[in-house]
């Protein structure tokens, strides 16, 4: 790049007719051309929203999602809530409760991954 910027700065500039402005865009647009000659381009991955879904999701998706919300809410239960009586249905960090939400994530996961897996082949 240095040698392609040995140029006779003083004859490129004499032709501008001591306009500052065209002197200027001289001085830029070899800059620029030698820039882009001599200095690869590096492209940056794409950080742009994440694409929306193409068809909607079919119910049996859907109630998944729905039995994984169930289940976290149920494992998370805020137990400063007063409660009158004890009810047979209510836990709290219950480790039972944990694993079947776990289960319910992976097959959540699962089936929403096959269903992308088919959208992209068909794009």
């Amino acid at each position: 790049m240095r040698q392609s910027l040995c140029i006779d700065w003083g004859a490129l500039f004499d032709a501008c007719d001591n306009d500052i402005n065209k002197m200027w865009d001289t001085f830029k647009n070899i800059i620029h051309t030698q820039c882009n000659i001599h200095i690869p381009q590096k492209s940056k991955p794409f950080c742009g929203k994440k694409t929306t879904w193409t068809t909607p999701l079919n119910i049996e998706v859907r109630k998944m999602i729905k039995r994984k919300h169930r289940l976290w809410s149920r494992y998370i239960y805020v137990d400063h809530i007063y409660i009158p009586t004890p009810q047979p249905n209510v836990e709290t960090k219950d480790p039972k409760i944990f694993n079947k939400f776990k289960e319910a994530r992976n097959n959540v996961r699962r089936e929403i991954r096959k269903i992308r897996r088919v959208e992209h082949c068909y794009q």
